[in-house]
C-alpha cells in the first residue's frame, strides 16, 4: 500500500529535475548575453534578466511557502521555459544577423518598433501596474481596427445597390466577403467589438482583398454592359479617396492617444527600464473615451460617407440620432432636428454636425501633463549612453 506515494513522488521528482535543467539552461543562457558585449544586445539584455529574474523568484517564493507542484504542473512549466527559451535564441539570432551599419537604425535596427515591440513581448507587463496601460493599448487598438473595418461596410452597403453583382457568375471568395462582413457589422450592433477583431487580425489585408475581388467583378460587369456599368465603376473607384477624407477626420484624433503609447514605450531605450509611467486614473478616462467612440464609429463613418457621396438624406438624420447620446445635449439635438425638417440647407447643416463632431472628439485633457510626466521620467531614469558609432 504504501509503494504508490513513492512512485508519485519519485515522478514528480523527475519532472521537477527535468524543469530545474531547463531553468539551468535559461539562467546560463542569460549569464551568457549578459558577458557579451556585442552592442547588438543592448536592449535585450535587461528583458531577458527580468524574465529570468522573475522566474527563479516566484519558484523561490514557492518553495519557502512549502508549495506543492504536481507531476502536470512541473512539466507544463518545463516546456513554457523550453519554448521561452528557444525563442530567445531565435531573437538573439535575428539581432546577430543585423547588419554593423544598421545597429542603431530605426527601421532595421535595435531600436526599430520590430524589436521594441519583441522586448515588450519578452517582459510580459504582467505585474497590475501595467493592467490599465494594456487595456488602453488593447482599447485603441480595437478602435482602429474598427474604424478600417467601416470602408468594407461602405463596400457592403454600395454592392447591395449594384445590379447582378452577386449571381451565380460571381466569385465565391466576393460572395464569401460580402456575408463576413455582414456577419461582422452584426456583431458589432451586438456590442461585440472583441469578437472580430480576433477573428480577422489584419483588417487592412482583409478590406484590400475585399476590394481587390469587387474590381474584379465589376470589370467583369463592364465588359457585360459597358455603358450600364459604367458610372458604377466611377462611383466605386470614388470609394477609396472619400473614405480616406472621412477617416482623417477621426484618425487625427486618435493619432495622439497612438502618440503617448509609442512615447511610453520609447522611454525603454533611455532608461532601459520598462514602466506604465502614468497613473492608472488617466488611462481609465481614456479607456472610457476610446470604447465609447468603438461603439459607434462605424455608424458613424457610414452614414457620413452616405450622405457626403450619394446625397442620402436619412443618412443624416441617422447621424443625428446616432450622435444624439454622445456628443449633443437635448437643446442642441432638438436645434439639429428642427433644421434638418426644414429640409432647406442640409450641406450647410452637415457641416455644423461635423464641425461638433470635431471639437467634440478633441478632448485634451490629460495630454499635456502626461507628456511633462514622461519627460520627466526619463530625465530621473536615464542611462548615460556609451559611444555606439558602430
Amino acid at each position: 500500500m504504501s509503494i504508490a506515494p513513492i512512485i508519485a513522488f519519485s515522478v514528480s521528482c523527475t519532472a521537477e529535475n527535468r524543469t530545474q535543467k531547463s531553468i539551468d539552461d535559461l539562467n546560463k543562457f542569460s549569464k551568457n548575453l549578459n558577458k557579451d558585449d556585442d552592442p547588438r544586445f543592448k536592449f535585450f539584455k535587461p528583458v531577458i534578466s527580468y524574465k529570468t529574474a522573475s522566474l527563479n523568484g516566484f519558484l523561490e517564493a514557492q518553495k519557502a511557502q512549502g508549495y506543492y507542484f504536481s507531476e502536470s504542473q512541473w512539466n507544463n512549466l518545463n516546456a513554457q521555459i523550453i519554448a521561452n527559451t528557444q525563442f530567445y535564441q531565435n531573437i538573439k539570432n535575428l539581432l546577430q544577423a543585423i547588419p554593423e551599419n544598421k545597429i542603431n537604425d530605426k527601421t532595421e535596427g535595435i531600436r526599430s518598433d520590430k524589436f521594441l515591440n519583441i522586448y515588450f513581448t519578452i517582459h510580459g507587463l504582467t505585474e497590475n501596474e501595467f493592467t490599465s496601460f494594456k487595456s488602453f493599448v488593447k482599447s485603441y487598438g480595437i478602435l482602429q481596427w474598427w474604424s478600417r473595418f467601416s470602408k468594407t461596410l461602405i463596400l457592403n452597403n454600395f454592392l447591395k445597390q449594384v445590379d447582378s453583382v452577386f449571381t451565380d457568375s460571381s466569385s465565391k471568395e466576393l460572395n464569401n466577403f460580402y456575408e463576413t462582413t455582414e456577419n461582422i457589422y452584426e456583431a458589432y450592433k451586438n456590442f461585440d467589438l472583441e469578437g472580430p477583431v480576433n477573428e480577422i487580425r489584419n483588417i487592412e489585408l482583409y478590406s484590400e482583398n475585399y476590394y481587390k475581388e469587387a474590381t474584379k467583378r465589376i470589370e467583369e460587369l463592364l465588359k457585360v454592359d459597358n455603358k450600364r456599368y459604367s458610372s458604377i465603376k466611377n462611383t466605386f473607384n470614388s470609394i477609396e479617396e472619400n473614405f480616406k477624407e472621412i477617416s482623417l477626420l477621426f484618425e487625427n484624433v486618435y493619432e495622439k492617444y497612438f502618440q503617448i503609447i509609442e512615447d511610453i514605450k520609447r522611454t525603454y531605450f533611455e532608461t532601459l527600464q520598462i514602466n506604465p509611467i502614468l497613473e492608472s486614473y488617466i488611462f481609465e478616462y481614456w479607456i472610457k473615451f476610446i470604447e465609447n467612440q468603438s461603439k459607434i464609429i462605424v455608424q458613424m463613418i457610414n452614414e457620413i460617407f452616405s450622405f457626403k457621396v450619394f446625397k442620402n438624406k436619412t443618412s443624416l438624420f441617422e447621424l443625428i440620432k446616432i450622435l444624439k447620446d454622445n456628443y449633443f445635449s437635448e437643446e442642441e439635438y432638438n436645434a439639429f432636428t428642427n433644421e434638418y425638417n426644414e429640409q432647406k440647407d442640409l450641406d450647410s447643416l452637415f457641416n455644423k454636425i461635423l464641425n461638433k463632431i470635431k471639437n467634440s472628439i478633441t478632448d485634451d485633457k490629460y495630454f499635456e501633463e502626461s507628456k511633462l510626466e514622461i519627460e520627466k521620467y526619463i530625465k530621473e531614469n536615464k542611462k548615460e549612453e556609451k559611444n555606439e558609432n558602430r
